[in-house]
């Protein structure tokens, strides 16, 4: 397989992290394009590979995409796994870090499958089919899945694997591996489970681990008592399920000798890689999805192919001035743009995320990497080489005279692996120039440097003596810019944050300019915010706006500063609606609410939670449940003080506009000395109004015993008002 990675994005207003798998020098700048509509940049990352920012109005709206080349046999996609198991999570830059070999590189990862998140049960199980180089990690209850067969084709669809367990007493289908347990239902589980098991027979199997088609031949080891917890260690099988008709054979004892045989009805291949999806996008190259009126826009991901080439793709969201996300219909019309003929929607929201060579390349919308299950991993097997390639972003320049221009700079071997090399050997040359004086130039530090014009001209870099170790630029100065764009055009912030605005210039032509930094002036206007230094700004008066405006001669650009209100919403007065409630919702945690007077955190009256979250084995919490709708929301804290048996982590759930469920941990370990403190959580840009704060609780998920009080006060949030109010 061969791969191409186009990202589609604006790189002339956001920086780029720094890729420390490549030689890559300073933030990404304008990427010059003939229409202002459809900005881009190209550059290759591997052998057929192509990386591409676009960045797409209206919207404006930010993609990202890889394209493989099915037929280029040094390129392999594969299923990364967060934490090798089941059990749990990890950024997607944390999975590629596990997953990476020296022989092998990963070049290209996108997020996966949906799952189950973090504070749940059973956090880091995904929905769906999980397959890692061959290996069945698990079953997905027949949901959709994109998956490649041992012979490279990929499909989309069910996977359905049938498992069957043959034993001396009887033989039983397996409906479910490595999967939360339900009753009446036979499940197996391996190593990569990662959660302990209740009861079960265990299975000593030679030739595991196991895969969508094999037989394995072995005996029972022991057959755990029903109720009692055990760990599935590597080269065993613990299969559970009901004794009886329809579930374990009656009589089966240790010693007695089995085999377990797996297979795919309708596949010649076995299944080399698997993550799971939905819905279906793409159905022979029609759109599946209808657009339907008022249809959420979302950060997406995605997956596709045709005859020639695999497509991941994701888009921003949630972003206003950088990215506002896309329907499933836009996002189906795009992978059909791009060529697909079949696509899936993979996880989205703030788990969409793309990295490439060393550095996360899009702006998830939670604003930090959100942590998630799986992810499809695109690695190159090209070996390495000496030095072969010099390659330069921007490919065209233009600013004014005397400004430093940061460039992205590879230096790589002929597979477009990198290679260690000197930056103070790089030089630049001017050819072409058509200028009122003469264009010279000089690069330093990866920055080039224009001198004369106004005009254009060519910009050859080149390695010290290799030949053929050059690239082209090309250059324009100029002494004068028309129009000036702020980035972003619109931030909310809450009290005490600060922003950092970048700037750049607009020609006539659509053209974007380098600005120089030490001629713009910047200006506040407003009680908003105080400034810092040139585009740096703190918010200083809640509930007030500021417009912030930067100029170069004539031209000027501005922006907006809104700081969110600070209002106290819940002190426990009479007449609360607070109420208790657990998880489970019966039997294992027990508590109540009581309404307090008395000293508390600010005077007058606070929430008193008694719990006790019962045995060790599960996740189990208590919950002071509120239900309250906020509106649009930046942040949420409260003062809380706990007594008990041990700390305790203490959480807020809130749930968004679209109804989706969000947990946010306010303190990992709360001191259970009795002191109050404050506790704040600052929810991620773009969570969709209206928000509603269903509970503050505690949660238990390891093996400790947990009870106390927690006395809560004083809940607020920091609230952006409607502008129409």
């Amino acid at each position: 397989m061969g791969l191409s990675f186009q990202v589609f994005s604006d790189d002339s207003s956001t920086p780029l992290l720094l890729c420390r798998g490549l030689l890559a020098v300073a933030v990404a700048l304008a990427t010059l394009a003939a229409s202002a509509e459809d900005l881009v940049t190209t550059r290759p990352i591997a052998p057929g590979v192509e990386f591409r920012t676009l960045h797409r109005t209206p919207g404006p709206r930010q993609v990202r995409v890889v394209r493989i080349q099915r037929d280029e046999p040094l390129i392999l996609l594969e299923t990364g796994l967060a934490r090798g198991e089941v059990r749990g999570v990890e950024t997607l830059s944390a999975i590629v870090g596990r997953e990476n070999r020296a022989a092998a590189p990963v070049v290209a990862a996108v997020n996966g499958d949906f799952f189950h998140m973090a504070g749940q049960t059973w956090a880091g199980c995904a929905l769906g089919p999980v397959v890692r180089e061959g290996e069945l990690v698990q079953t997905g209850g027949g949901r959709l899945c994109f998956f490649v067969t041992g012979d490279g084709v990929p499909h989309i669809g069910p996977l359905e694997v049938r498992v069957r367990l043959v034993t001396p007493a009887g033989s039983l289908s397996i409906q479910r591996v490595n999967v939360p347990p339900v009753a009446g239902r036979v499940t197996a589980y391996t190593a990569r489970w990662g959660w302990p098991v209740k009861g079960g027979v265990v299975l000593g199997l030679s030739g595991l681990p196991l895969r969508t088609a094999g037989r394995w031949r072995g005996k029972v080891l022991r057959v755990v008592a029903p109720g009692t917890f055990g760990s599935v260690v590597e080269g065993r099988l613990t299969v559970v399920g009901p004794t009886g008709a329809g579930g374990l054979p009656v009589g089966l004892t240790p010693g007695a000798e089995v085999e377990l045989v797996a297979a795919v009805p309708g596949l010649k291949q076995p299944v080399r890689t698997a993550v799971g999806g939905g819905p279906l996008l793409l159905r022979g190259g029609k759109i599946v999805p209808d657009e339907r009126p008022r249809a959420p826009r979302h950060p997406r991901t995605a997956v596709g192919f045709n005859r020639e080439s695999i497509v991941l793709l994701t888009v921003d969201g949630r972003q206003p001035g950088w990215s506002m996300g896309v329907t499933l219909a836009v996002l189906a019309d795009w992978m059909r743009e791009l060529g697909c003929e079949e696509a899936l929607n993979l996880d989205g929201g703030g788990s969409t995320t793309a990295w490439v060579r060393g550095e996360v390349v899009n702006r998830p919308s939670d604003g930090s990497l959100r942590a998630v299950a799986n992810a499809l991993l695109v690695r190159s097997r090209a070996p390495l080489g000496t030095l072969g390639r010099l390659i330069v972003r921007p490919e065209t320049v233009a600013t004014f005279p005397g400004q430093p221009v940061p460039l992205r700079i590879w230096l790589t071997d002929e597979n477009y692996n990198p290679v260690a090399v000197e930056l103070d050997r790089l030089a630049a040359d001017v050819t072409e120039s058509r200028a009122t004086v003469p264009i010279r130039a000089a690069i330093r530090n990866g920055a080039l440097t224009l001198d004369g014009g106004p005009g254009r001209a060519v910009v050859v870099l080149r390695y010290g003596g290799v030949p053929k170790v050059r690239a082209r630029i090309a250059v324009r100065v100029v002494t004068s810019c028309p129009t000036i764009e702020v980035d972003p055009p619109l931030i909310h912030l809450c009290g005490g944050e600060e922003v950092r605005f970048r700037s750049r210039g607009r020609l006539d032509d659509g053209v974007s300019v380098v600005l120089p930094a030490k001629r713009l002036t910047w200006m506040i206007d407003g009680d908003a915010a105080v400034p810092l230094g040139p585009g740096r700004f703190r918010a200083r008066t809640p509930g007030a706006d500021a417009t912030v405006t930067v100029r170069l001669g004539k031209a000027a650009g501005r922006a907006r500063i809104r700081v969110a209100d600070e209002r106290l919403i819940e002190r426990f007065e009479a007449g609360s609606p607070a109420r208790f409630t657990t998880f489970p919702a019966t039997g294992v945690v027990t508590g109540g609410l009581t309404m307090q007077s008395g000293p508390a955190s600010e005077g007058g009256r606070f929430c008193r939670m008694s719990f006790d979250l019962g045995a060790p084995g599960r996740t189990r919490a208590a919950y002071v449940r509120l239900d309250r709708k906020l509106g649009t929301v930046l942040r949420v804290s409260f003062r809380a003080r706990l007594t008990g048996t041990a700390p305790a982590w203490v959480r807020v759930a809130l749930v968004d506009g679209n109804l989706s469920r969000h947990t946010f941990t306010a303190a990992s370990r709360l001191a259970n000395d009795g002191k109050w403190r404050s506790l704040s959580v600052r929810l991620p840009t773009g969570m969709k109004p209206p928000v509603v704060w269903q509970s503050v609780y505690v949660v238990e998920t390891g093996q400790r015993t947990c009870r106390g009080v927690l006395d809560v006060d004083a809940l607020r949030v920091a609230a952006i008002r409607d502008p129409a109010s």
